[in-house]
């Protein structure tokens, strides 16, 4: 972090709301704050921050409850896409080699992206085609949609019972928005 911080003016990431990130990101906060590296956390995914929703009122413990609060809240408006992007620093690639970051060389080809061998642990295909096609599939049921109860639904099933977009939406590739 100490050679980086000496390229480095601010640190922007993503803010995440699970308490691994939380931890996560409170470290790199201190050691930003230390190294006097400014620190820009938004959150983009989603419609509102839940630590700010939780400061409004007493947590929510029913969806009553949640509305209740969620009305005192204000929605920010989505941030604009930015015309340009700050440069990286000139010796960033040997700055990044320094510090052990992985980082694609110009040579790699889409072919070497490709995972062979490859055994599959979950049912899960990621980004944001594969989560439009599942949204879209879903919506095609009017009955299942108009009746959905989350209680109901099975955690067991090996398919799921549910939309099955919450990994989905946690990780950005789906946005509210």
């Amino acid at each position: 972090m100490r050679k980086l911080s000496k390229e480095m003016q601010c640190l922007s990431f993503e803010a995440d709301t699970e308490p691994y990130a939380l931890e996560r990101d409170s470290k790199v906060e201190e050691l930003c704050k230390v190294e006097e590296v400014k620190v820009a956390k938004v959150s983009g995914h989603t419609l509102l921050d839940v630590a700010e929703l939780e400061k409004i009122g007493k947590q929510a413990h029913n969806y009553s409850s949640f509305l209740t609060n969620l009305g005192k809240f204000e929605v920010k408006t989505p941030y604009q896409m930015p015309k340009k992007l700050a440069a990286l620093p000139p010796n960033h690639l040997k700055l990044f080699k320094e510090l052990g970051i992985d980082i694609l060389s110009s040579d790699v080809k889409l072919s070497d992206l490709v995972q062979r061998d490859h055994k599959v642990t979950t049912s899960f295909k990621g980004g944001e085609t594969e989560a439009k096609r599942i949204l879209k599939e879903y919506l095609k049921d009017k009955k299942k949609v108009l009746e959905f109860q989350k209680p109901y639904t099975m955690p067991t099933t090996l398919t799921p019972s549910t939309t099955a977009l919450s990994p989905y939406l946690k990780f950005g590739c789906l946005s509210v928005r």
